[in-house]
């Protein structure tokens, strides 16, 4: 438990300066800066791309988890396992772009009738998809390693960080609405080269492949494994992303933007957990192909009885402040 405990204070640190950054971001620089529909646009695009990323990941995420033990070696190439949980997601990216191309007529039609900054912007979801997917691998691959702080710091951190300058920027007029959301989707590019370098930096950039380590029963095992990853990650997402993307289709982006202030707030009891979750996996998944249930079970145990307190807490806080939350924030 000593490596979780370091990195699940280092990670929830991380994540609750990134939950400060997020507040001032939703409580105030988002509704002074933007019109509820251009929030709801924005939080259209991320959690559209959010939704679809593990469509198009095929599982690969946990598969990346669950199969590292069985690559791992010491000379760091790991047997080409990521090329390998690279490119199988690459391919059905490329055909998520095929079914885009040729459904986009209608999509566009139907979005277009709900609000016109569709007809400009809708489009825009599909690079940050790319981007979101790749980088959630890179990160996916570093909690192998038992790092987790770094790509929270580039996916959550930074990304609270640079999207307000950009709301900001475009409030005085410093950008437009095209440049300020072409800025948004490069900040998610910025997160994917982070991520990749940051591999690099650990020494665990290899593409080297070793085809004959992926035997057919070993390849048989990952697709069934990675389907019920695909269900699990997709039934995830649907619980937490399908209202905004709901609201933005059959109501307005006005309802989205100011639907996910809300919602944001909410999302704080959820911070402990996935500190816990995204350390203690890597080292699950490593005690489950030794055998070692002692350490599963301990692992179970205490983290379960951290979150209860820690999720009570949090909640109570938020029930006693919600009123002042609405109450000093702008418009």
């Amino acid at each position: 438990m000593g490596i979780v405990k370091r990195q699940g204070i280092k990670f929830s640190i991380v994540g609750y300066v990134a939950l400060f950054l997020g507040t001032i971001n939703v409580l105030f620089i988002y509704p002074y800066a933007l019109q509820p529909e251009e929030l709801g646009l924005m939080r259209f695009i991320l959690d559209t791309a959010l939704l679809v990323v593990p469509f198009v990941s095929l599982g690969f995420g946990n598969v990346i988890i669950r199969y590292f033990p069985q690559f791992q070696d010491k000379a760091k190439s790991h047997n080409g396992f990521l090329l390998f949980v690279f490119l199988v997601p690459f391919a059905a990216f490329l055909i998520f772009l095929l079914a885009i191309t040729l459904l986009k007529e209608p999509i566009y039609d139907f979005y277009s009738q709900k609000n016109e900054l569709f007809s400009s912007y809708l489009f825009f979801v599909v690079p940050v998809i790319g981007f979101m997917l790749f980088s959630t691998l890179s990160r996916s691959y570093s909690y192998n390693f038992q790092r987790i702080v770094v790509p929270n710091i580039l996916n959550s951190l930074m990304v609270k960080a640079l999207l307000p300058c950009l709301a900001l920027l475009y409030f005085f007029n410093v950008l437009s609405l095209n440049q300020m959301m072409m800025g948004v989707v490069a900040v998610f590019g910025l997160v994917l080269v982070g991520s990749i370098l940051y591999l690099g930096f650990l020494g665990q950039l290899s593409f080297k492949p070793n085809w004959s380590f992926l035997t057919k029963t070993r390849i048989k095992d990952i697709r069934t494994y990675a389907f019920y990853g695909i269900l699990s990650g997709v039934g995830s997402v649907l619980a937490l992303r399908i209202d905004t993307f709901m609201l933005a289709s059959l109501v307005s982006l006005e309802m989205t933007g100011i639907y996910s202030i809300a919602i944001f707030i909410s999302g704080v009891i959820a911070i402990p957990y996935i500190a816990m979750s995204n350390i203690s996996s890597a080292i699950i998944s490593k005690a489950w192909a030794e055998n070692d249930i002692s350490t599963i079970d301990q692992i179970y145990k205490k983290s379960s009885l951290v979150l209860l307190i820690a999720g009570c807490f949090i909640f109570l806080l938020i029930w006693v402040s919600l009123d002042d939350f609405f109450a000093i924030m702008p418009n």
